[in-house]
Parts: structure tokens; sequence; C-alpha cells
């Protein structure tokens, strides 16, 4: 997968080039290409949020790999306290490896929210069997395929249930790190209509467009975050 790295520096911080040796470091421990975008605070040409932190501040994916709100540093270089005390003028490369890992993990999970609402979806279709007066059709049909036939409805809300959870709660752990609190609330619409139009107030056109929408705004969620777009990409050739 892609990763968006930026380093966030003042063009008189001394701390810049330990900032550059580290990201290559932690782009070869990773085995990813050693490519990040570079924002001088001082340009007008650097994102608003890089005024934020102070110099030199390393992002993953938008997040500080310190693991700390550094607004209180915006205006001086940043001092890095390792947890042997140690202290550092750049990031070590192992916090950056981390933040990594634990950006692949994130990624992971967001695609098993989507398995997870596929599954829900899948399971808001089966047809109810309310009627025990058609279960020796049912049982009849599936015997001359040579499967046994069982009364599933007790176990469809449960299912639902547990798949419905499983992807709202990777779409909230998603918000922050990856496309923002959109794909949640639209996963959360989305199951609200498959719970009401599957329980409540029966209707297979609500049902379809939940599943739809709700498989939509996982696979929103897990889609790569796009890399910002700068003259100032630069590589360990630089």
């Amino acid at each position: 997968m892609r990763f968006r790295l930026e380093l966030i520096y003042d063009d008189d911080c001394p701390n810049v080039p330990a900032a550059r040796d580290a990201l290559r470091q932690a782009c070869e421990q990773a085995g990813i290409s050693p490519e990040w975008h570079e924002w001088d605070r001082a340009d007008s040409a650097s994102p608003t949020y890089a005024a934020q932190y102070g110099s030199p501040t390393v992002l993953v994916d938008g997040e500080d790999v310190a693991g700390s709100n550094s607004q209180s540093d915006a205006q001086a270089c940043r001092v890095y306290r390792t947890d042997a005390g140690q202290m550092l003028g750049a990031p070590p490369p192992e916090w950056i490896v981390a933040q990594l890992a634990g950006e692949k993990r994130a990624a992971q999970g967001t695609w098993f929210g989507a398995l997870a609402a596929a599954g829900a979806g899948l399971a808001s279709l089966l047809p109810v069997l309310s009627c025990p007066a058609c279960w020796p059709a049912y049982a009849g049909i599936l015997g001359a395929l040579g499967v046994s036939f069982v009364d599933y409805t007790p176990y469809v809300l449960p299912v639902m249930t547990v798949m419905l959870g499983l992807a709202v709660a990777s779409l909230a752990m998603g918000a922050r790190r990856r496309h923002g609190h959109g794909p949640l609330t639209v996963g959360l619409i989305a199951t609200v209509a498959l719970v009401v139009g599957r329980f409540a107030i029966p209707a297979d056109g609500v049902v379809y467009a939940g599943a739809a929408i709700l498989l939509a705004a996982t696979v929103w969620n897990a889609w790569p975050v796009p890399s910002a777009t700068s003259d100032n990409c630069t590589s360990c050739s630089a």
C-alpha cells in the first residue's frame, strides 16, 4: 500500500538533515519507496496545517509520528524524548516505522469492515421463513438438492447485529486517519435503513438501498488516502 509521508520544517532548523536521514532509514526498514513531501513552513505554497507543527515534524498519512499535539512547539525547533529519556532533534526512525505499521493495520481493518458490511447486506437479503405452512415446500426443494432444511430466521437479527457492529466500528476507527467522518455518517444512515427496512417496517427497496450504501461507505473508507501534490516531492537522492 502507499503512504503519504510529509516532512515539515523551517529552513534554518539544524535538525532537518537528521529528520531526512530518519525518513530514509524508516523507508528502508519498512520496505517502501523512500519518497516524501517537504513543506517549508515559511513558504506560502505550503498547506495551512504545516504552520501548526514545529520543525522538524514527520507525518504519516496526516498523523504526527510523535503521537502528540505539537501546536505548542509550532514556533520553535522540536525536541523528541525517547522512552530511554534521550533528547533528540528529530524523530527516531523506529517511530516512523511504527507509525507506518499502524497505518497498514488500520487500512487492513477498513477492508475487514467492508467484508463485514457485505456479510450484513447478504444476511439482510435472506428471506424470512415466517410461514410454517411453507416449510414442507422449502424442505422438499432443498431435499431434492441434497441439502437439509434449517429454519435460519432466528439467527438473521443476531448475525446482522454483529456484522453491522463490526462495519460501523471499522468506519469509526478509520474516521480520523482516513477520509474524515463522511463514511461513518453514511454508514450509520445505511445501518438504520437496513434494520428498519428488514425488521421494523419491512421494505425490500429500503433494504437493498441500505445494503448498497453501507458497502459503498466501507469501500470509501478503505480507499487509499490520496497523496498530497507538490513540487517539493523529495527522495533519498535529494
